[in-house]
């Protein structure tokens, strides 16, 4: 969801904050990507889990 280019912001990212303004709670989204960082991290085997910190944000804010 979030590129590594600088400066790219990608049309799902505008699209999920669209859909936070509008009380769609993205849970399943941020499962996934965290599944899937957890998933890569794994297969290096040396990998460090770098969290999304705009996800933990916008959990943060739909859930207090």
């Amino acid at each position: 969801v979030f590129p590594k280019a600088l400066g790219h912001v990608d049309e799902a990212v505008t699209d999920l904050f669209d859909r936070l303004d509008k009380r769609v709670i993205p849970i399943l989204t941020i499962l996934a990507e965290t599944f899937r960082l957890l998933s890569a991290c794994q297969k290096v085997g040396e990998g460090r889990f770098i969290g999304c910190a705009q996800f933990l944000l916008a959990w943060f804010h739909s859930h207090f």
